[in-house]
């Protein structure tokens, strides 16, 4: 297969942002272990890195798109394409290249198709989606702990200074739980605010519509675009909400270890 063929592939089976992002920190934990093996000399450093990198990737897959990744189909090809993929997406041009491939995003309510749909049954739908929005207070506890990992791993960076105990391999031990703390933080937040955002201009466009007069063929058919637009909108949110879930739970696992990893370096045991 050529990449040419690979390319439109690999844009479907990512088509969640959710997806997309553990791809970003994936590649960004291996490009780290790269620095990290060069500068310690020790491959298995680099290997350690990558397995982790595909192993977060992979999750992304099962985890958010429930799909299978394509890493079997052509591992290289692959590889290429998920550099790829980060380029587009650092220079803001993944959209336009899923655009420009008449390749929407998962759930684009602009190729949807039509469904019958009751006024009644989208208000109930409406009021759902309103009250997950409205009650569910633990969507900003995954906020407060993504910024507290971060605060913490930041407040640590004074072991690079300290005159023992510094950490044996520093880009790994404090970046990688930095760059997943991030990520988590800025993910949960994109879920959250532009989330919200948009469902109540989804909301705000429905009670228009119910002002209306019906059953009028124009209107019932903008209900069903505006019910498209809801379901969209919440797969992509959700998807969002897993990435940064999984982002937090690394960050906390790899500093976790690097801080376990100080203390058995520090013990009298060790020495």
């Amino acid at each position: 297969m050529k990449f040419r063929q690979f390319w439109p592939l690999y844009l479907r089976a990512h088509s969640l942002p959710g997806t997309r992002a553990m791809h970003y920190v994936a590649t960004a934990i291996g490009v780290m272990a790269a620095v990290e093996a060069l500068i310690a000399q020790e491959p298995w450093i680099f290997i350690a890195g990558i397995a982790l990198a595909y192993g977060l990737a992979i999750l992304g897959h099962w985890m958010i798109e429930r799909n299978q990744p394509l890493i079997g189909v052509a591992p290289v090809w692959g590889a290429v394409a998920d550099l790829r993929m980060v380029w587009l997406a650092l220079t803001g041009r993944l959209g336009r290249e899923y655009a420009k491939r008449g390749l929407p995003e998962a759930g684009d309510p602009v190729t949807a198709g039509q469904t019958v749909l009751a006024l009644s049954e989208f208000d109930h739908v409406a009021s759902n989606a309103l009250n997950y929005y409205d009650k569910r207070l633990h969507r900003y506890a995954l906020l407060f702990v993504s910024a507290a990992g971060l605060v913490i791993v930041l407040a640590d960076l004074h072991d690079l200074v300290e005159p023992v105990g510094k950490p044996a391999y520093p880009i790994l031990q404090l970046g990688v739980p930095i760059v997943a703390f991030a990520a988590a933080l800025a993910l949960s937040c994109c879920a959250t605010v532009i989330g919200r955002s948009e469902l109540r201009a989804i909301l705000d466009w429905f009670a228009a519509l119910k002002r209306k007069t019906l059953p009028d063929p124009d209107a019932v058919a903008e209900i069903c675009h505006i019910k498209r637009r809801l379901e969209w909108q919440s797969a992509r949110e959700a998807s969002l909400r897993r990435a940064s879930l999984a982002q937090f739970a690394l960050g906390a696992a790899v500093f976790a270890a690097a801080e376990l990893a100080e203390l058995a370096m520090a013990s009298p045991a060790f020495g």
